[in-house]
């Protein structure tokens, strides 16, 4: 007797995992089914090109991740602008330039070389060797007359 109603017990534990797994399927699936693509684009290349695109803009408000990632209304405000010109035909670097004139040169994460950044990369290292210089130069001790 307690073995039948062991048995019950578990088949009805079963029965509810089973269940509980099809409508998670179907939670799933129908999500899948119903997703569309928030930006569309004639085929996929072009598609795939926004996207790199995009993940190549610095989110001003995160500063540490790509438009691409930003849920920011700024990060989204600039996915629809570069969808908008992309889908008039704008180039890229047109699009570069609008950019780097409205939020300066921070907003590429990898900004056009140029003096100013050959400086950055450089004085570190010319700040390294001139601090050995000095602390492995031998001291000067003046000669008595």
């Amino acid at each position: 007797m307690i073995y039948d109603v062991k048995r019950k017990v578990f088949n009805i534990s079963v029965l509810i995992l089973t269940h509980s797994i099809c409508i998670l399927n179907l939670i799933v699936l129908s999500g899948l089914c119903c997703a569309n693509t928030l930006y569309p684009f004639e085929n996929k290349h072009k598609e795939q090109h926004f996207y790199n695109y995009i993940g190549h803009i610095r989110c001003l408000v995160c500063q540490n991740e790509s438009i691409k990632d930003s849920n920011a209304p700024l990060a989204t405000q600039l996915r629809e602008h570069i969808y908008e010109q992309m889908s008039a035909g704008t180039s890229d670097d047109d699009i570069d330039i609008f950019l780097k004139n409205r939020y300066g040169e921070f907003i590429n994460y990898a900004p056009e070389n140029n003096a100013l950044t050959f400086l950055l990369w450089i004085i570190p290292g010319l700040m390294f060797f001139y601090l050995v210089y000095v602390v492995l130069a031998p001291k000067r001790q003046s000669s008595p007359l």
